[in-house]
């Protein structure tokens, strides 16, 4: 089997979006309103550079654990844009900033539902280095929708229905199983940027190619999606292999057929919706000689064969086919646009075939710009690593404390559970000698809610025992000396008329 390799440039000429399954976390991405960037971030690298006390703050945040609380997680990583937090960089379109601020701003009954609605699904992209890149699967599979096209010329018979849309495939690509599938010797690369890629995240807003005044602008489905700008390059290849006359494929593919495949049906494809376009107000953009359309949202007609279209529709409460789609998604930077000429469609790209020397000249490019991100993903690694330690270092510091304190408290109430067993077991007079006497634990632990529980004593001064009535005698003695409170110039009339009777106990009078 000999390989047949064609190195070609893809380049978007429209708004691109692979579907990858993934999205942007809200509780992984910020908003930068002055520059309209969306911040990606490490949420683990983020708490670590939190100071203590918003670090304590955040905490108390995500603690409420309700639907509500995620909108006051939103404002506080908000008020850390250009503090600590930052990340990968992503423009936003105007009506995305509206929106995020909109949403931050919700009452909490209608937090979940807005919520939901506010998923940001991210094109692919390489997980070394975080470029976006084209799938060869993705180019493959529109290769593939070409080619059945060219081979079925239109035709309408033999139908099939909407359940054998696989032995159409079959019948017109002349196999049986997958050894002999002709596209089994179709291999397609990955295609690689050549630069760095801007992006953006727009709104993909689905429009009624007829505009009806009962459909209302408010009923428009719309999605936000992370999109390639247009103007970006790619390197691939594409291979094709001869197979050999016993391998059982009646009918192989050749670059040539894959040349003349594109060219007639994304060609007319692109005439059709062009058309379409400016019945909308929407001035269609001019194309290069040879392009093809990729990604989501590329239009039913541009991924299904022209005579064989069976394309689902929603008809009053139920769903039926037809050869056409009825609506068709457009980028735009709001989810509800005002004006319709502003929307582009998604999807076109240019495939130019390269000489050898033009290949090997962008494969150095796409060399070097993953070199260049290999190396600010080291120095990113290593800071990262630093802060790990640091926040490692902290977290120790702050559960040692913790422990101590623990250790402390516990040894406090092991105190007062023993000082509480002592008073319990004290008599009446060794409980009013220890309150004369200002003992922490007596003060605390006397049954009256006065501050000072003097005048509660001095009654039973009177009517206590010779031996305990001396001994009281005796600390309020002490007490009132040490208070000033004890000579004729120092006291009140009614403090003398005290002072004496604890002399008259003490035999000083």
């Amino acid at each position: 089997m000999q390989p047949e390799t064609t190195f070609f440039q893809i380049t978007t000429l429209a708004p691109v979006h692979v579907g990858c399954d993934q999205v942007y976390e809200p509780t992984a991405f910020a908003i930068d309103d002055k520059k309209s960037e969306l911040i990606h971030f490490d949420p683990f690298r983020f708490v670590a550079a939190l100071s203590k006390a918003d670090r304590e703050k955040f905490s108390r945040i995500c603690l409420q654990g309700t639907v509500p609380s995620l909108l006051d997680i939103y404002k506080f990583m908000r008020s850390q844009v250009g503090v600590v937090l930052d990340g990968e960089r992503v423009a936003v379109c105007p009506g995305f900033v509206e929106h995020y601020n909109k949403t931050l701003n919700l009452a909490p009954k209608d937090v979940q539902q807005n919520l939901n609605n506010f998923s940001i699904s991210r094109t692919a992209s390489l997980q070394m280095t975080g470029l976006p890149y084209l799938p060869g699967s993705s180019i493959k599979g529109a290769l593939r929708t070409a080619i059945l096209n060219l081979r079925n010329n239109g035709k309408t018979l033999p139908p099939y229905n909407a359940r054998e849309a696989k032995k159409m495939e079959k019948d017109l690509l002349k196999f049986s199983q997958f050894e002999t599938d002709p596209f089994r010797l179709v291999k397609v690369s990955d295609f690689m940027p050549t630069a760095t890629v801007p992006r953006k995240i727009v709104y993909g807003v689905d429009c009624r190619k007829w505009p009806s005044k009962k459909v209302e602008e408010k009923e428009r489905v719309y999605q936000i999606l992370e999109v390639i700008e247009p103007g970006v390059t790619f390197l691939g290849s594409i291979t094709v292999i001869t197979p050999h006359a016993k391998a059982g494929i009646k009918q192989p593919v050749t670059m040539a057929e894959i040349s003349k495949a594109v060219q007639t049906f994304f060609g007319k494809e692109k005439s059709r919706e062009d058309r379409e376009l400016s019945g909308l107000g929407i001035n269609p953009s001019a194309m290069p000689p040879c392009f093809a359309r990729i990604g989501r949202h590329s239009g039913a007609e541009c991924c299904t064969v022209e005579g064989r279209r069976q394309i689902r529709i929603m008809q009053g409460k139920g769903k039926q086919t037809q050869d056409h789609a009825n609506t068709i998604w457009l980028a735009a930077d709001s989810s509800k646009p005002k004006v319709m000429h502003t929307l582009r469609p998604f999807g076109w790209v240019e495939l130019k075939p390269l000489s050898a020397p033009e290949a090997a000249i962008m494969q150095e490019q796409h060399q070097a710009i993953c070199a260049d991100i290999h190396t600010e993903h080291q120095r990113l690694g290593a800071e990262k690593r630093q802060q790990d330690e640091e926040f490692l270092i902290q977290r120790e510091a702050a559960q040692e404390k913790a422990r101590q304190e623990a250790m402390r408290q516990a040894e406090e109430e092991r105190a007062k559970a023993g000082q509480q067993e002592r008073w319990d077991g004290m008599t009446q007079s060794e409980k009013d000698l220890a309150c004369i006497r200002k003992e922490d634990m007596a003060l605390r632990l006397a049954s009256n809610d006065a501050k000072d529980p003097m005048p509660n004593i001095w009654p039973r001064v009177a009517t206590a025992s010779t031996e305990n009535q001396k001994k009281l005698a005796a600390a309020i003695m002490e007490r009132w000396q040490a208070e000033k409170n004890w000579t004729k110039k120092q006291c009140s009339k009614k403090q003398w008329d005290k002072v004496q009777k604890v002399k008259a106990i003490l035999g000083l009078s």
